[in-house]
């Protein structure tokens, strides 16, 4: 597990795990719904559409359960990086944005963001750790590592191309993404 990685997808769909989760809701309506019709000669049918359900309220309540963590992790961090993540990740502001709003020069914006973002992965880390059932959710969902996985490439690309990576553009395409991802598999 690269927990820069993980730290750096968790802040980018941390927005979006409200659309998520009420995706998820509607996806699990719809599987209710299609095995709602149960018949004798069609069991492993009905029980497959079950265990689909399960699989899908899983994944929300990781969802729920990773944005409870992001939000602890961030109340326990000195305020001002916490704010240089928030403005970052949850807000989206670009760099120049950020760099009116704090007044701090380029240089250190990046050298405090550089340690805000090792500070939260450390807290998270530590968390995540403690937690050892939430731990075996998210190391061992293909979902999940998919996902991050899929993060990276793009952030990768961006910052190759010497772009800056715009997280309101960033999450609204990840979130399509992901929705496809889920419909696909279930």
């Amino acid at each position: 597990m690269n927990m820069e990685i993980w730290c750096k997808s968790f802040l980018s769909i941390y927005n979006i795990i409200p659309n998520l989760t009420n995706s998820i809701d509607k996806l699990i309506n719809v599987k209710s719904v299609a095995s709602s019709g149960f018949c004798l000669t069609s069991t492993s049918s009905t029980y497959a559409q079950l265990e689909n359900i399960a699989i899908l309220t899983q994944k929300k309540v990781n969802l729920i359960n990773l944005k409870l963590l992001c939000d602890e992790v961030l109340l326990e961090m000195n305020n001002a990086s916490a704010k240089l993540i928030m403005l970052k990740y949850i807000d989206g502001l670009a760099c120049e944005e950020i760099l009116k709003l704090t007044a701090l020069t380029r240089r250190t914006y990046f050298r405090k963001l550089k340690k805000a973002l090792k500070d939260f992965e450390l807290r998270l880390y530590t968390k995540i750790l403690k937690n050892n059932v939430l731990y075996k959710n998210f190391v061992n969902d293909s979902f999940f590592n998919n996902i991050f996985e899929k993060i990276n490439v793009i952030e990768q690309n961006l910052i190759s191309n010497k772009k800056e990576v715009n997280i309101s553009n960033f999450s609204s395409g990840l979130c399509n993404m992901i929705l496809k991802q889920m419909k696909k598999a279930f």
